[in-house]
């Protein structure tokens, strides 16, 4: 029995654990085990950022409806320029998604293809801002500064998809869209809640 049928989803593994075992455990987290090779690739490709402080900007989600548009992109990475000493932002993603992403000043973008050495990269950083619900769970794994954004969504019996594949951890700040896409929304109010967070890094 689901004892929260619109509830986040780690309630229902606990249900099925629950179900399963007759009891449920007083702790759980989420656990990646990164390769050393990918441990290292990474690290060759930050190692020239010096002390600079790394945001994992990650642009597009699974589906279209959480990529941002090429106006939010521009306009993020333009907030950041204005911190080019102290920041350094990492584009993450796709290679196929991300590859059109014009790059300049304190902005890269992780060319490796292999998901542990973009997940050893969000492990390096101070900040994770992203729409994909993959890298929002990663970021839990590692307890990560996050803001993740989700646009409006139903799913299931009537849940809300923000409640259901929330983050779910202190350490993040889940935005609630109105919109149903990502890009409609307006481009101030999403760079808003970075600035937010970049001052609690920086200060």
């Amino acid at each position: 029995m689901i004892s929260q049928p619109r509830g986040h989803i780690s309630g229902k593994c606990l249900d099925l654990l629950l179900h399963l075992t007759g009891k449920i455990p007083n702790s759980y987290d989420y656990v990646v085990r990164i390769p050393e090779k990918n441990k290292k690739e990474a690290s060759a490709i930050i190692k020239g950022l010096g002390s600079k402080k790394i945001i994992a900007f990650v642009p597009y989600g699974s589906v279209s409806s959480r990529f941002f548009s090429d106006e939010q992109i521009y306009s993020i990475l333009g907030y950041f320029s204005h911190y080019y000493n102290e920041l350094h932002v990492m584009i993450i993603g796709e290679q196929s998604k991300i590859k059109d992403i014009k790059v300049r000043g304190n902005v890269s973008k992780n060319l490796s293809p292999s998901f542990f050495t973009a997940a050893q990269i969000i492990k390096e950083s101070v900040l994770v801002i992203s729409p994909d619900t993959s890298i929002v769970h990663l970021s839990k794994a590692f307890n990560k500064r996050m803001i993740c954004f989700y646009p409006s969504k139903v799913v299931g019996d009537g849940a809300d998809n923000a409640d259901v594949w929330g983050p779910n951890y202190d350490n993040a700040r889940q935005i609630r869209l109105p919109n149903e896409r990502l890009s409609d929304t307006n481009t101030e109010y999403i760079v808003s809640f970075i600035k937010d967070e970049t001052y609690k890094i920086l200060n």
